[in-house]
């Protein structure tokens, strides 16, 4: 395996700067320390000099750095900000916004805008959200949500266009366990200090379970098509996601499991994972504080069906009497006001807006991106999310079946089950704006996956590619499978 220090090794573009940057970066960091302003540092920098390596040419460090740093503050920097001029600058959004301005000046510079046409579906979406701006009562609102859903897709194309060569996609495999390595460190050594910014004092925050869904989907088809031993990876992020009691996750990791060892798999691999899924739920429900958020609500009046209770802002939804406390609340105004403009709704951007001003103070997203769609852009708007939903995990599925070797068969299982993670958490979550802890990593997994099924056997970047060529991937009539291999 190419270790992580290559992508930032000589010949990376960068000559004498290299030194220069490193040493910037140490002293920036420890003056900014000192002030108090760690957490802000800590989340910038390592964006700030990848961003200056890819304006410098050095496109592989900038993409491994993002992917290695993707995990960072969640939990101990969540809303961490800075003041310029009277205004209160967001650094999350900092964070999306310089990743989308750079990743496009890199993709123009390479000519690399090369559309796989499994990732079409989702770019049509991208372009209506784009469109949805226009009739958007908050236009500001508009553009960040339009920016949320573009980042992610250059990043894949960005990712797609460097897997032509294996070192690169050895490298960005690296990148994400070095990830791992470096958040969950910054994760849980606060709590275990007692500085934990948990509102409810659990060890990692519920949010870092997510970062780790496209890590487990990696982890799983590492196990199926590289090494066993890999399974050892997927319990430690299974277990980080039991620390965090975050009760979706959880689940999604448990479905992630049972796809990746049922489908296609031998009898014998097929057992083992029934097996790891029926420990690890036992084990979960065996864990108090996890157990009383799973069953303990649910624990009496399961069939009472779906109700609403209460009326206006007061209004709740109850699942076989369980009151689904902020969620149903958000459910149900969303879903109310999306009534109002069913076709093409209110905008991109408009459920975020209309909830900050119906409940000031309070949850500004739906929690449930489906909804979010059908409130920004209507039934189409919805429509196109569907598609995407179903034409691009079954686009990798494809890939997964017809891949040439056994790397191109694990990348593809890997980003199918992050998909399938990602689609999962949309249910009940906001995957679509999640960019640096989800939606990022899913889409480089995407971009390695079809890149590199697409690759020469002595690939070379290709300057002179025109810019906005669908790529349609490899013939029908591919090598097939080996036996016992794909799926």
């Amino acid at each position: 395996m190419t270790a992580p220090a290559a992508a930032l090794a000589p010949g990376a573009g960068l000559g004498r700067a290299r030194a220069v940057l490193w040493v910037g970066v140490a002293v920036a960091a420890g003056g900014a320390a000192a002030l108090g302003a760690a957490p802000i540092v800590l989340l910038l920098l390592p964006l700030l000099l990848a961003s200056v390596l890819a304006l410098l040419g050095s496109d592989l460090a900038f993409l491994w750095i993002l992917v290695a740093s993707a995990g960072l503050g969640i939990g101990w920097a969540e809303g961490a900000a800075f003041q310029i001029a009277a205004n209160t600058i967001n650094v999350g959004g900092v964070r999306w916004g310089l990743i989308f301005l750079v990743t496009a000046f890199v993709l123009v510079r390479r000519r690399a805008l090369r559309l796989p046409v499994t990732l079409a579906p989702y770019a049509v979406f991208v372009a209506l959200a784009t469109v949805g701006i226009l009739w958007a009562g908050d236009r500001f609102e508009g553009i960040k949500n339009g920016i949320q859903y573009a980042t992610p897709l250059l990043l894949g194309l960005l990712a797609y266009d460097l897997a032509k060569r294996e070192p690169n996609v050895e490298a960005l495999r690296t990148a994400f366990w070095l990830g791992l390595v470096v958040s969950a460190t910054a994760a849980v050594v606060p709590g275990l200090i007692g500085a934990s910014l948990d509102p409810d004092g659990r060890l990692i925050n519920r949010a870092f379970a997510t970062y780790t869904l496209p890590l487990a989907a990696l982890a799983l088809a590492s196990m199926r098509h590289r090494d066993r031993r890999w399974l050892l990876a997927f319990g430690a992020v299974l277990g980080l996601a039991l620390l965090a009691q975050s009760r979706t996750s959880i689940a999604a990791l448990l479905l992630l499991a049972l796809l990746s060892g049922l489908h296609g798999a031998a009898r014998g691999f097929r057992v083992a994972t029934l097996v790891l899924v029926a420990g690890v739920a036992f084990a979960g429900l065996s864990y108090p504080p996890l157990r009383a958020r799973l069953v303990a609500e649910g624990a009496q009046g399961l069939d009472e069906g779906l109700a609403v209770t209460g009326s206006g802002e007061a209004a709740r939804i109850q699942v076989g009497g369980v009151e689904l406390s902020g969620r149903g609340l958000l459910w149900l105004q969303t879903w109310r006001h999306a009534l109002q403009k069913p076709l093409l709704g209110h905008g991109t951007g408009s459920a975020t807006a209309y909830l900050e001003t119906t409940f000031p103070g309070g949850a500004v997203h739906p929690h449930n991106d489906y909804l979010r769609a059908f409130h920004d852009l209507g039934v189409v708007g919805l429509a196109s999310v569907l598609a995407f939903a179903v034409l691009v995990p079954f686009g990798l599925l494809r890939r997964h079946r017809r891949a040439r070797d056994a790397l191109g068969r694990e990348l593809a299982l890997a980003a199918f089950l992050a998909w399938v993670a990602y689609l999962a958490i949309a249910v009940f979550d906001n995957a679509f704006i999640y960019v640096t802890t989800l939606t990022q990593n899913v889409f480089v997994l995407t971009g390695l996956a079809l890149g590199w099924d697409v690759a020469d056997p002595e690939p070379a970047s290709s300057p002179e590619v025109a810019p906005v060529v669908v790529d349609t991937g490899p013939p029908a009539a591919a090598s097939p499978v080996p036996a016992g291999g794909g799926s």
